[in-house]
This record gives C-alpha cells, structure tokens and sequence, in this order.
C-alpha cells in the first residue's frame, strides 16, 4: 500500500523504519514473495514515494520503505531467501533489482 493511501484511511498511525524491523519478524516464503511482488509492482510508480511492507496486528504501526531504499530492501531479502534455500524466487528478485538499477 501506498503510505499517501495510508494516511488518507488511517490517523494517529506509527511509521517504523523496515531497516530496523527486517530482522524483528518471523519472515515466511510468502511474506518475502509479497515483498518482492509489492516493490514490482509499485516500482514505476512515480507518485509512490514509500510503501507500506508489514501492519502490525494490533497496533497502528507500520512497515514502510522510501523509494529509495528499494535496492538496499532487496538485498536484504535476497540474503534471506538464501538462507531459507528459496532459490526459485531469487531469480525474480535479482531480475527486479536489475529493471531497478536501470531507471535510478
């Protein structure tokens, strides 16, 4: 989700930053496929300027990554998906960081 949608639907919300939080959740095969598939297709977004990843359950705090951070994210997850033996959607990932890298 787009934090300008967020902000619109939601008041009195809490932004944390994903560099900090990454490494806080139990991150699943389908919660990093999400992450990937958010930032593809956000990516060409111009009015996008950060994206809302994860909601916590019972808080109004949110995930959310800038635009630029896109890459350094990708990496991260890359390292993850590595370390969880994901290799079907490292490819993807890599593929996207590449189109990413092209238009910056």
């Amino acid at each position: 989700m787009n934090v300008a949608v967020l902000k619109k639907i939601e008041s009195g919300w809490i932004k944390l930053d994903w560099a900090e939080y990454i490494h806080k959740i139990p991150l699943t095969e389908a919660n990093l496929e999400r992450v990937i598939d958010i930032i593809d297709n956000f990516k060409s977004n111009r009015r996008a300027k950060e994206l809302v990843l994860f909601k916590y359950k019972h808080l109004p705090a949110y995930i959310t990554v800038e635009k630029r951070d896109y890459v350094k994210l990708l990496d991260v997850v890359y390292k993850m998906l590595v370390a969880k033996e994901l290799y079907e959607h490292c490819n993807i990932l890599l593929e996207l960081k590449e189109k990413l890298c092209l238009t910056s």
